[in-house]
């Protein structure tokens, strides 16, 4: 097989030259007037006889040179495996649809060239011009993208779109890709012969789980690989987190995971960027691992911060993912409402026990009475609505029987994000239970039903027997939480009834009389925590367990440890539900990474019962989203490279035409730098003979000479 076969007809043409000007050049006898002639014709014997052995060999090495140019210009390529491309398709209509992988990955450097560059060469050879030919290029990544909706002969438009094609930030969802590409051949005529070419890295995170099986039996499949035989070496920003709550005033402990997908251990620095604060990290990547690297971040303010976290002079094979946008909320000082009817100044009261417990649990300025100016009262007989929206977690205590607008106020915080403990002490708090998990629908399943006790077990004593030691908030007590729980009593409160459809696992501790002392459920994005128990007429409030057993509860479980959002891959839908009521839709703006960003990349906003979502079909490209509400910051989103992509392992051919090939036959071209040399370089070795030929040539005519 040849690459230029129109050299070999030129050079058998320009071989017979060298034959035929020595035809014409040859000499011809010619009579001489001597007398004597018999020493003459000694001497022209033996110069006739040197010379017919010159002339052969300058004859033999010219015709070698010129048959050996035109070969090393046709570029004969001996070990190359036949391509769709060569077939024979004289006999046949053929159908042929060409999948280009426009993933990350293809934009990873193998010897100094982008993979997608090497395989765009590939794909315009399988779509020239052959007689009775259909086809179509799929350009795939997370969703597959024709050219057109079926195979078609218009073959110079499938070259232009590949010429316009690029790499996007995404990464290949493979099977999507096979199974369009199906029902494109099931369109076809039963009589063509159809044909799966794919020319991709084979990236075994995007290839492992493929099935061919879904393609017609009789296609024809070849796998065309543009990725080196060795692994390409590549350093990757993986993520950013945030341990914890990050808040405004405070140190956030940022950890930035690094992925070091090469042989060998690398130094990574890692310069964290957030407005205008510059942190720099290092730390000792081991080979063939994950690992994270970070340290303590100054916020100065609360609000959405925006930055990136990048990797200083990575040099790998990917530079597309040494860097990755960053979008960090600093919350202002925490703030709890304790939503009750008693007087919180009152000593002995359950409220007053609450505030002050809770005062203990978040850092602020010591107002009068002992307490904070982060938890403040909200009157549950006629409670302030707009007050309470403003508490991030809201603790009911002794509220009497809530009112609708009360239970309708707590759903929807709920729902939107917020957590609500609430302090079960009598049949009103049964009650108003009840209300709210009807409220709240089919949005939480309670572990336990609430019920008044007998008026004959009121004043009977209880205590904890089944504590979860392992989780929150008991677990803060470790060793010494038998101790700080034996000598707790309780009397009235709740009884509790077991439900089917509620989670038994919610449960963190139970009563001797097997009633729930404490659940955590999750509603929505937030969490309602139920504690059974009566603390006029218990012991808790009177012991140092409340202070550690409430903050490790609301901190831990009830939502004010608020982690980084995670960032959505590129290509693919994002959906995030805001934290604001649906009257303010029509207000809401996005702003994009860049500032021609189409309306149709910014999503859309959608009311919903618990607030507004904001939806966008294919995120991307990567950078941070934010939504705002008359020019203030109420969500942020960050778009990035599926994490995916950063692994550039290839899978072996074997395990094409093995596992996955799903009863098809496969070929499968292996591409690499490597093969490449050794199926192309036999011109440069042609090239090389062709001079020698005229080298012997000169040495032959300085040998001969008279």
């Amino acid at each position: 097989m040849f690459a230029n076969s129109w050299a070999i007809l030129i050079g058998l043409t320009a071989a017979a030259a060298p034959v035929i000007v020595h035809w014409l050049t040859k000499p011809k006898p010619v009579r001489l007037p001597v007398s004597t002639l018999r020493f003459i014709r000694g001497a022209v014997q033996q110069r006739r006889a040197r010379y017919r052995l010159r002339d052969l060999l300058v004859l033999m090495f010219r015709t070698a040179a010129i048959l050996l140019l035109a070969f090393a210009i046709a570029r004969p390529l001996l070990h190359r495996q036949a391509t769709a491309s060569a077939t024979d398709t004289a006999t046949a209509n053929v159908t042929r649809i060409v999948l280009l992988d426009c993933s990350q990955s293809m934009a990873a450097r193998d010897g100094g060239i982008v993979r997608f560059e090497r395989a765009r060469p590939i794909v315009s050879n399988l779509l020239k011009y052959q007689p009775s030919m259909k086809a179509n290029l799929l350009l795939s990544a997370a969703s597959p993208q024709p050219v057109f909706d079926g195979p078609t002969t218009n073959l110079g438009a499938l070259r232009d779109a590949l010429s316009d094609a690029a790499v996007r930030p995404e990464r290949l969802r493979v099977q999507q890709a096979l199974n369009h590409i199906a029902e494109m051949f099931d369109q076809t005529d039963a009589d063509s012969r159809i044909e799966l070419v794919i020319v991709s890295d084979f990236q075994r995170s995007n290839w492992a789980t493929a099935d061919f099986s879904v393609l017609p039996e009789s296609c024809q499949v070849e796998l065309q690989s543009v990725a080196s035989s060795d692994d390409a070496p590549n350093l990757a920003v993986l993520d950013l987190t945030v341990a914890g709550r990050a808040e405004a005033g405070h140190d956030a402990d940022v950890s930035v995971r690094i992925g070091n997908y090469s042989d060998t251990p690398r130094h990574a620095r890692v310069e964290v960027t957030l407005g205008n604060v510059v942190i720099p990290f290092e730390g000792h990547c081991p080979a063939k691992t994950q690992t994270s690297i970070g340290g303590r971040v100054p916020i100065a303010s609360d609000g959405w911060h925006i930055g990136s976290a990048r990797l200083m002079s990575a040099d790998d094979a990917l530079p597309a993912d040494d860097a990755i946008p960053v979008a960090i909320q600093a919350f202002p000082q925490p703030k709890i409402a304790v939503l009750t009817r008693d007087d919180t100044d009152r000593a002995g009261t359950t409220a007053y026990f609450v505030k002050r417990a809770l005062s203990s649990t978040v850092t602020g300025s010591t107002t009068t009475g002992g307490t904070t100016d982060a938890v403040f009262t909200v009157d549950a007989a006629d409670p302030d609505v707009e007050l309470l929206r403003q508490a991030e977690v809201v603790v009911a205590a002794r509220p009497g029987r809530l009112t609708g607008d009360s239970i309708t106020v707590l759903t929807a915080m709920l729902q939107r994000g917020h957590s609500v403990l609430y302090i079960a002490a009598d049949q009103l708090d049964a009650a108003n239970l009840r209300d709210l998990t009807g409220a709240l629908g089919s949005s939480v399943r309670m572990p336990v039903e609430y019920l008044p006790q007998p008026g004959s077990r009121s004043g009977v004593r209880r205590f904890l027997t089944d504590v979860d030691r392992r989780r929150s908030p008991f677990a803060i007590f470790g060793d010494e939480l038998a101790s700080a729980i034996g000598s707790l009593e309780f009397s009235g409160g709740l009884v509790t009834r077991s439900t089917s459809e509620g989670l038994q696992d919610d449960v963190r501790a139970t009563l001797n009389d097997q009633s729930a002392f404490l659940t955590v459920t999750s509603v929505g994005r937030g969490r309602l925590a139920v504690m059974n128990a009566d603390l006029d007429r218990s012991n808790l409030a009177r012991t140092p367990v409340l202070v550690p057993l409430l903050g490790e509860l609301i901190s831990q479980d009830l939502g004010m440890s608020a982690a980084t959002p995670a960032a959505f891959p590129c290509g693919e839908p994002l959906a995030l539900q805001l934290p604001i009521g649906e009257e303010n839709i029509d207000a809401l703006t996005v702003v994009g990474p860049t500032a021609d960003l189409p309306e149709s990349a910014k999503g859309t906003f959608s009311p919903v019962p618990a607030g507004i979502v904001w939806e966008i079909t294919s995120a991307g490209p990567v950078g941070v989203y934010e939504v705002r509400l008359h020019g203030r910051t109420v969500a942020a989103a960050v778009t990035s490279v599926p994490v995916e992509e950063a692994d550039l392992r290839s899978l072996s051919a074997d395990v094409f035409e093995g596992r996955l090939s799903g009863g098809r036959t496969l070929t499968y071209a292996d591409g690499s730098i490597a093969d490449t040399d050794s199926q192309d370089d036999t011109w440069v070795w042609l090239a090389a003979l062709c001079v020698g030929c005229v080298l012997m040539e000169i040495l032959t005519l300085k040998v001969f000479q008279t």
